[in-house]
């Protein structure tokens, strides 16, 4: 999971990698967080996947509202 979300971090800059860190780290022991993370980071690849960076900028906003760090 920290994997993708440095690449968001990296290709959106939304968030940063130690949004990436902190929300990995809450995942692993958060099943419920875990799995909203996992949904936002589906809408990310699908929208990078069909070109739409509106949608990919959305999803990555979302998830840097999660950050437990914000």
């Amino acid at each position: 999971m920290e994997s993708k979300l440095e690449d968001i971090a990296q290709f959106t800059g939304e968030i940063d990698y130690s949004d990436a860190m902190s929300i990995s780290r809450k995942a692993a022991s958060d099943k419920e967080y875990r799995k909203k993370v996992r949904e936002l980071i589906v809408d990310w690849e699908d929208a990078q996947e069909d070109g739409d960076d509106e949608a990919a900028t959305k999803a990555a906003k979302a998830i840097k509202a999660l950050s437990p760090e914000k």
